[in-house]
């Protein structure tokens, strides 16, 4: 199913269907939060496809994740989201997302609470050895190289990342799904 699935993204790629994200277009590109092209689609929207129904499936495995964490851990109230996202990276024009977060607890205006609580990012194919994923927590830093067919999965209020294609004289493609899920600030502030 995951070799397929990266068939029908390469077919995807090569048919423009991956655009540069809304940030890309308003900023000059150094300061662009990243430099990615992406496909946003509902699960819905494949769902019947045949030429999608790996994606979907893959897709469907995503979307089970809140279900799956609320079982083990029922503090969390994460909320179904049908929302995922097929990023592109591809030596040299896309190489980056740069270190952010994607919510937090509301306390200030630069700490604005988006709602989302969980990140998850589905390393679908990494053809180019180079990609890292860095990870910070208050002072604590940390940088791990990723492969194909790997899960990361952050708490979106407290632990910033940035993802980046460290060698850009490396060549290949990675594309990567990502779901945000949504569910309720924990007033003790830890998640």
């Amino acid at each position: 199913m995951l070799k397929r699935t990266v068939e029908r993204l390469e077919l995807m790629e090569i048919e423009g269907r991956f655009d540069i994200t809304r940030q890309g277009l308003l900023l000059p590109p150094e300061e662009r939060p990243r430099n990615d092209k992406t496909f946003q689609f509902n699960m819905g929207n494949l769902e019947g496809i045949e030429e999608y129904k790996d994606l979907h499936a893959l897709t469907k495995l995503l979307y089970c994740l809140p279900f799956e964490l609320n079982q083990h851990a029922p503090m969390l109230q994460l909320q179904l989201t049908e929302h995922f996202e097929v990023s592109f990276l591809s030596p040299p024009d896309s190489l980056w997302y740069r270190m952010h977060l994607d919510s937090g607890f509301g306390r200030t205006e630069s700490d604005f609470d988006t709602g989302i609580k969980i990140t998850c990012i589905y390393i679908v194919s990494s053809q180019n050895e180079s990609l890292t994923v860095s990870l910070k927590n208050g002072d604590n830093m940390e940088e791990m190289r990723v492969k194909s067919n790997t899960l990361v999965v952050l708490k979106s209020r407290r632990v910033a990342y940035d993802i980046r294609l460290k060698n850009p004289e490396k060549t290949g493609k990675v594309f990567m799904m990502s779901v945000k899920i949504s569910g309720p600030v924990d007033h003790s502030k830890r998640i």
